[in-house]
């Protein structure tokens, strides 16, 4: 004779049932998200080294890896990585710029630039290489970065020369349009207190437009406009030194040169020789 059994569970056993089901798969990923830590990032907007969270203003940050992996290497790429920063470069290779739409066009700028807190007044379009990061901090900087700032401002950060050991780095590119592009640094450590830093870089572009007419004459003049309206050679570098003169006194001396030879608004035609 076989015997049936029947066994009801209480509504509350049966709730708890259901919130173990419901938390318990949740318990390792949670553990693991706790584990887990953001990364540091340090900037410089306020003249000081800062962690980027404790600054009450609005800072935009390109770290060194971003710049080699984005191939940063001018304000166009600047531009497309940063939100409300908007660039267009005028005929004489300074830059309009407008941050949040405030800005300035013409000679009065509204966006200041700076290369380890040095203001730039008549290459911010140049290529700076070798960069520890790039800092855009929206909004008025006149308190601490002087006039022109109203919209804001855009640092270069270089990396400093280091004593912990001999580097070196170099990186190359080519590609179609006859693309040539080299770039690379070295550090050297002088003694336990000095060290030296060097970047230089050179490119070649045979440009992406032609100009068939390129001799036709202009208003009755012929100003022989080459064929390749679009190619360009630039070159540059810079040597840095740094290091203590004391406990207290420190010493970071920089000399920097570039140049550049082509158009810098491929669609503004230049007459003239």
């Amino acid at each position: 004779m076989a015997t049936h059994s029947t066994h009801r569970l209480s509504p509350l056993a049966v709730a708890c049932m259901i919130v173990a089901g419901s938390f318990g798969p949740a318990v390792a990923p949670l553990t693991s998200a706790q584990e887990a830590t953001l990364e540091e990032v340090i900037v410089t907007a306020r003249k000081r080294d800062e962690n980027l969270m404790d600054i009450p203003e609005s800072v935009s940050a390109i770290s060194g890896m971003a710049i080699e992996r984005q191939n940063i290497k001018g304000l166009n790429k600047i531009g497309l990585a940063v939100p409300n920063l908007n660039l267009s470069m005028r005929t004489d290779g300074y830059p309009n710029v407008s941050i949040r739409g405030l800005g300035a066009f013409g000679m009065t700028q509204g966006v200041g630039f700076y290369l380890d807190d040095v203001q730039l007044f008549s290459d911010a379009s140049s290529r700076f290489g070798d960069l520890a990061r790039i800092e855009v901090l929206k909004g008025p900087q006149g308190v601490l970065y002087g006039g022109s700032n109203i919209g804001g401002a855009v640092k270069y950060v270089s990396k400093a020369p280091s004593t912990d050991g001999l580097s070196g780095r170099i990186k190359g590119l080519a590609g179609e349009q006859g693309i040539v592009d080299v770039e690379g640094d070295i550090n050297i450590p002088l003694s336990d207190r000095w060290a030296l830093r060097a970047f230089a870089f050179t490119r070649e572009d045979d440009g992406f437009m032609r100009n068939p007419g390129s001799l036709s004459p202009v208003f009755g003049v012929d100003y022989e406009q080459p064929e390749d309206v679009t190619a360009y050679e630039e070159s540059g570098g810079r040597l840095v030194l740094a290091g203590d003169l004391s406990d207290r006194v420190s010493l970071n001396a920089s000399v920097r040169y570039n140049e550049y030879d082509g158009p810098v608004n491929n669609w503004a035609r230049d007459f003239g020789h």
